[in-house]
């Protein structure tokens, strides 16, 4: 979701939030309370969580024309763009001047035919690239060389996103079926871990009722955090997770005053429905801060919780000094990226906008034209967390 929509769809917006007692402080959760109905801040001020923000221009040559970012690896000095359009990683260096291009898509062994989701296995120096319609993974050296691959990986089950344990286990999830749904094994439900060579572990949270949840193009559920800990979030629910030493343990609950996506069992998102909830749309964790963007199926608005204070900001805008781009999920835990397309630059000077992102911005693009910039490929747009 872009800023450039985001300011579109917030205007006139009114929301609040506070933290109450759940009753259950003895299982470790906190439960946040979502209020559609007043307002807590104007505008949520990244310098809040943030140090400080900087850009990487990626090159544009002939060799390398992103299509769409869908996530980015932070390897030593290298920035890896995942362009899941093109079904290729591109490597850059930090300043973002281009390197070589990874492509091995076909349907030859060693060879993908779609980049469902990425990985990269900073233990063993490996990514993993995880082929949803072949039901394959596949693992290569930064070099391109392959390793090995895993056929019929989960036995041939439905996977929304996967993240890579340390012990060279996975994490796999799936939100949108049901125990019981034909066509489904009911152990490839929800959140499971499948070992090294893709076999089932053990599931550690399923799902009884379908909602009508929606499937972000480009989120990740599962984020890699400080130490060995894994960051999840539930798709259904919006409720914050972490999972430690081979267990799972609700870390966010949210209270939500208004109504919610569990309001509407046992229906589907379609084309064309419409189901009025309050509801995350997207939310990332970083650090000691969980920060997403939420609907109440009329406008989006921002929302940041501080782990360092205990304190939740609900706010009607977010910051414009900076948010201009998508967000995109990267590697690295104390790190946000944004990715700023030549469009949104090019939209964006059609609208009001502080000095500071007028500034900061366009200088990425001072001297070129509107034809090289609608052309160029992106900007990396990297939130360094406050520790």
């Amino acid at each position: 979701m872009k800023f450039l929509i985001l300011f579109a769809l917030t205007i006139g917006l009114i929301s609040c939030a506070e933290r109450v007692s759940d009753g259950s402080a003895g299982e470790g959760w906190i439960t946040l309370r979502i209020d559609p109905g007043a307002i807590s801040e104007p505008e949520l001020k990244i310098d809040s969580f943030v140090d400080s923000v900087r850009f990487v221009k990626l090159e544009t040559t002939e060799r390398c024309i992103i299509g769409q970012i869908s996530r980015l690896f932070f390897i030593d000095s290298l920035l890896v763009a995942v362009d899941s359009k093109a079904g290729t990683l591109l490597f850059f260096d930090n300043r973002g001047k281009y390197l070589r291009t990874f492509d091995k898509r076909g349907r030859a062994p060693g060879e993908y035919t779609r980049i469902t989701c990425a990985l990269y296995d900073s233990i063993r120096q490996q990514i993993a690239i995880y082929d949803g319609p072949m039901r394959k993974l596949l693992f290569y050296r930064l070099d391109g060389i392959l390793i090995r691959e895993i056929l019929d990986f989960c036995e041939q089950a439905v996977i929304r996103d996967l993240i890579n344990l340390p012990d060279g286990s996975f994490l796999c999830y799936l939100p949108d079926a049901v125990v019981g749904q034909r066509g489904y094994d009911d152990r490839y439900i929800g959140l499971w871990k499948v070992d090294s060579a893709g076999r089932f572990v053990k599931n550690f949270l399923t799902y009884r009722t379908l909602y009508p949840i929606s499937i972000p193009r480009y989120g990740a559920y599962l984020t890699h955090l400080d130490g060995d800990r894994i960051g999840f979030t539930d798709g259904v629910t919006g409720d914050i997770y972490r999972f430690e030493q081979d267990s799972l343990y609700k870390y966010i609950a949210y209270d939500i005053v208004g109504p919610k996506i569990t309001d509407f069992p046992d229906r589907q998102a379609v084309p064309g429905s419409e189901f009025a909830y309050v509801g995350p749309m997207w939310a990332e964790q970083k650090g000691d801060y969980v920060y997403s963007f939420w609907s109440d199926d009329r406008d989006l608005f921002p929302v940041l919780y501080s782990g360092r204070d205990d304190r939740l900001t609900v706010a009607e805008l977010p910051d414009r000094r900076y948010v201009v781009g998508q967000h995109v999920p990267n590697n690295r835990n104390r790190v946000m990226t944004l990715v700023v397309t030549g469009e949104d630059i090019l939209l964006q000077q059609s609208f009001s906008y502080p000095e500071e992102i007028e500034r900061v911005v366009l200088r990425q693009v001072e001297g070129m034209t509107e034809e090289q910039i609608a052309e160029m490929n992106p900007l990396v747009e990297i939130w360094h967390i406050k520790p």
